[in-house]
């Protein structure tokens, strides 16, 4: 318990929310990401999963992204995959 007391309404938690905050953090400026890389990333991976001959346009419609996006995405994550089952040309120097 940091001495914020829960109250039943919602704009009575968001008030004592806020004030918790402005007492602890006073002065300091705050940064909360928006989480987009992992809204993208399950987004991209979906798309990899679909993809197949021919279907493009239909997932770039269906996400709202350009024909060109979709294949751009699907081969990214086809690269993440191979290199994650295939080993490289050049063993890395061990640090």
């Amino acid at each position: 318990d940091h001495g914020v007391q829960v109250e039943t309404q919602p704009a009575d938690l968001g008030n004592a929310v806020a004030d918790f905050l402005c007492e602890h953090w006073k002065g300091q400026s705050v940064y909360i990401p928006a989480d987009e890389t992992f809204k993208m990333s399950q987004r991209d991976l979906q798309i990899y999963q679909r993809m197949a001959r021919g279907n493009a346009p239909e997932l770039a419609r269906e996400f709202g992204i350009s024909t060109v996006h979709v294949y751009q995405v699907y081969r990214r994550i086809l690269a993440a995959q191979r290199a994650k089952v295939q080993p490289g040309l050049f063993k890395e120097e061990e640090s």
